[in-house]
């Protein structure tokens, strides 16, 4: 009888460490939309880790998306032609990252936003 409660017992907590360990990692996606001179996240929040970003470009012109934060660049679409789509992965930590087309002029023409990673 102990013995069954025992296999039981480590039966169970296995299974829980194999959810844990899939829930974290688990990547979180973000689509990014594009236009003049626009960009809009479908989340303005995410849980830190890995995160894909699927962007699209409904725009007439190129464009390209940059992760940055405090100076740094976590992760770059390069550039999209208009009508185009890309998707990348990066890996980010809890804090405010700026998310914005590089191309000259776009971000101070307004192609800039937030993402909160929790």
């Amino acid at each position: 009888m102990k013995s069954r409660a025992l296999t039981l017992l480590l039966a169970c907590a296995a299974a829980l460490l194999v959810a844990v360990s899939a829930s974290r990692a688990a990547t979180s996606s973000v689509g990014v939309t594009e236009r003049e001179f626009r960009i809009s996240l479908g989340r303005l929040k995410v849980p830190h880790g890995a995160i894909t970003f699927n962007v699209t470009n409904i725009g007439q012109d190129d464009h390209d998306v940059v992760i940055r934060r405090h100076g740094y660049q976590y992760g770059a679409s390069g550039r999209i032609p208009a009508g185009g789509r890309k998707s990348f992965t990066v890996r980010l930590r809890p804090g405010v990252y700026n998310v914005f087309c590089s191309l000259p002029g776009h971000r101070s023409w307004g192609m800039i936003t937030q993402l909160t990673v929790t």
